[in-house]
């Protein structure tokens, strides 16, 4: 199982991305032909055919219609804006079209029509087309298409009026009130698109009659709640936040707040949200009850199991995710006990851009490249415009920058006194970064800025900014965009990880051995402790002797707080779990920010030993060849081993020693 040059590459959704297509159609189909995958007894297939037959959705070459396939905004608005406002002639279909721009018509109907307040739920920029939509996105869009602009239209206002002009009636029956019967928060796909878009073209060819009694808008989310707490003998009140879809909840030993994410950003889109402000012990049978009540896809014993595991956390734990169908279900404590669950979906804007990856270079040292070092953000692209760090460039290049004290500014030097100082906008961090916007200091033309993006400790600029002080040039190496500040390499190449003798990610020395010699004259810790059953007594060991902080449970290095992180074991059979989020130091003259990697493989060499004793050199090898068994046993330990793709984080679960 190789996992550390995987981490935040997001290619693998690009497939299903490029893949989905709600298109006009490209030919014709007889009026009795089926696709292969839309048997006649298909849920959704009248929408399908009915569709296919106004050249409105069309199938793949293959005779397939691939009904389970998700949509993407654009794919969804060409259809939507063919219905409502009709099709141009001249346009061609994204199957025929050369252009990336071939929903450009569409988006320019919108634009004469004022209508753009789709835009609030998206970051601005073409990027935004390309995501995978949910079913709320979907009835806000037809709201605005059908009614004209609104400013922030609300996801229950665009539901209920779905309801009311009898364009849907909902897909569930079980989940309390119209608005969750919905599904608002799942993922489109294809075959529930053309069943919407069919009456979305029914009800604009007058073919609906319209209701004249409007859907209460009628949250029953408190009343379900307090039905199970009244089983168990438990009163709780219920204080209901309809536009944000939230319930607060409070009772005897009880206090939890449940809503609906209805903004699901990132690559994960985590849609039910509880936070469990407290709970006495007493009550986790009934918060287990509440959970699967709320439609948490796990029995009632494995729901109490998870509740339990999560009161135990610490601040800023986080739980192993856990996957159940196409859900996935995570856990955290952060000022409170949370739980997440929702689908599995890769729906980032700046992932989407950012598909073929990047490898930054420097005078001929590279710096970033995708699986090159999991600390580091990778170089990304965000409405078309690449941004790359400050600090793998400027000083290598002549020039200096400084960051003040509070965060909030930057001060770069470009050399020959070109200066520019960055100062943070202010708004709140979104999927993990903010915006600082840079002015020329000293002489300069009226209103010259740009804008720059800070991820975790490093701001992130234009590589036009920088092309317009230093020498950029760029080639493509298999998919890879390689980007080249200053001098060229003869042979650049973004697809190696290391270089021995620099402290690579394959190390050609030994570990324990306390007199070897490290950069900065840094001496490797020893750990004299033996394993004990006691694991408080293991930990102040690490604390003591290894310089982990938090009671023994996290080391850190410059750039990485949490270059090493300890979690307490189970009663599953684990003993400790490990988690890693990166391995190795990258070859080149290290940079302030990666400069303290080399220590993670020391340390963790001697916990290896420490768990593993004479065997601690396999596991070590497993990290260095970047090729880890799944599961494994050795020194009479169970080993489990996963890795999350979209945290970039590798989890070791080391079970307890048999007799």
């Amino acid at each position: 199982m190789k996992f550390f040059n995987k981490t935040r590459i997001f290619m693998m959704m690009l497939c299903g991305i490029l893949a989905i297509s709600i298109i006009p159609m490209g030919h014709t189909y007889a009026a009795k032909q089926r696709f292969t995958d839309v048997p006649s007894n298909h849920w959704a297939s009248p929408a399908i055919e009915y569709l296919a037959d106004a050249k409105l959705m069309d199938g793949y070459s293959d005779g397939t219609f691939k009904p389970n396939a998700y949509v993407t905004q654009e794919e969804f608005i060409v259809t939507a804006v063919s219905i409502v406002f009709g099709r141009p002639a001249g346009t061609v279909s994204q199957e025929d079209s050369t252009s990336e721009e071939w929903s450009d018509w569409a988006y320019d109907i919108l634009d004469q029509k004022g209508i753009y307040s789709f835009d609030d739920y998206w970051v601005s920029g073409d990027d935004k087309r390309r995501v995978h939509i949910t079913r709320a996105d979907a009835a806000r869009i037809i709201y605005l298409l059908l009614n004209g602009n609104v400013e922030h239209p609300s996801t229950k206002k665009a539901v209920q009026y779905l309801y009311q002009k009898g364009m849907t009636s909902g897909t569930y029956n079980n989940r309390g009130d119209f608005f969750t019967n919905y599904g608002p928060a799942e993922l489109l796909n294809r075959a529930y698109a053309a069943v919407l878009l069919k009456g979305v073209k029914d009800f604009k060819e007058g073919k609906i009659k319209r209701s004249n009694s409007p859907v209460p808008l009628k949250d029953t989310l408190g009343s379900r709640i307090k039905n199970v707490a009244q089983k168990a003998n438990v009163k709780v009140t219920a204080t209901s936040n309809e536009e944000r879809y939230q319930t607060e909840v409070k009772g005897s030993g009880i206090h939890f707040d449940f809503q609906l994410d209805d903004f699901a950003y990132g690559d994960l889109g985590e849609h039910w949200h509880m936070t469990i402000i407290s709970l006495d012990k007493s009550k986790i049978n009934l918060m287990a009850s509440i959970l699967v009540d709320l439609g948490l896809p796990m029995s009632e014993k494995d729901a109490r199991s998870l509740v339990k595991d999560l009161l135990a956390y610490r601040y800023e734990q986080t739980g192993e995710t856990q996957g159940k169908g196409k859900t996935s279900i995570h856990t955290s404590y952060y000022f409170g006990h949370h739980i997440r669950w929702g689908e599995q979906r890769n729906n980032s804007p700046e992932a989407v851009s950012n598909a073929d990856p990047y490898a930054l270079f420097v005078n001929g040292v590279l710096k970033r490249a995708p699986g090159f070092n999991t600390f580091l953000d990778p170089v990304f692209a965000k409405n078309g415009t690449v941004y790359v760090p400050v600090s793998d460039i400027v000083k290598d290049m002549g020039g200096s920058y400084t960051r003040g004290n509070d965060w909030t500014t930057y001060d770069l030097d470009m050399g020959e006194n070109l200066q520019w100082k960055f100062e943070w906008d202010g708004a709140d961090s979104k999927r993990g970064s903010v915006t600082y916007i840079g002015t020329r200091v000293g002489n300069q033309p009226e209103n010259t800025k740009v804008t720059a993006i800070m991820k975790d400790i490093t701001l992130f600029v234009p590589l036009e900014f920088i092309a317009e002080y230093y020498p950029v040039h760029k080639q493509m190496e298999n998919k890879t965009q390689m980007i080249f500040v200053g001098t060229v390499p003869e042979n650049p190449t973004a697809n190696y990880f290391g270089t021995k003798g620099q402290y690579p990610s394959t190390f050609d020395f030994n570990p324990l051995d306390p007199n070897a010699q490290y950069p900065g004259g840094w001496k490797a810790p020893q750990l004299k402790s033996k394993w004990s059953p006691d694991p408080k007594k293991n930990f102040q060991a690490f604390a003591d002797e290894l310089g982990f902080t938090n009671e023994g449970r996290t080391f850190g290095i410059t750039g990485a707080t949490k270059a090493i992180n300890l979690i307490s074991g189970d009663d599953k059979g684990t003993e400790v779990t490990l988690q890693f989020p990166a391995w190795g130091t990258p070859p080149g003259e290290p940079n302030e920010t990666l400069s303290e990697s080399f220590k993670i493989p020391v340390v963790s060499a001697q916990l290896f030993h420490f768990y593993f004793e004479e065997k601690w050199k396999t596991v070590w090898n497993y990290f260095n060849r970047n090729d880890i068994p799944e599961q494994f046993k050795l020194n009479g330990r169970a080993v489990k081993v996963s890795y999350d793709n979209l945290r970039g984080i590798l989890t070791m679960k080391i079970g307890k020693k048999s007799s």
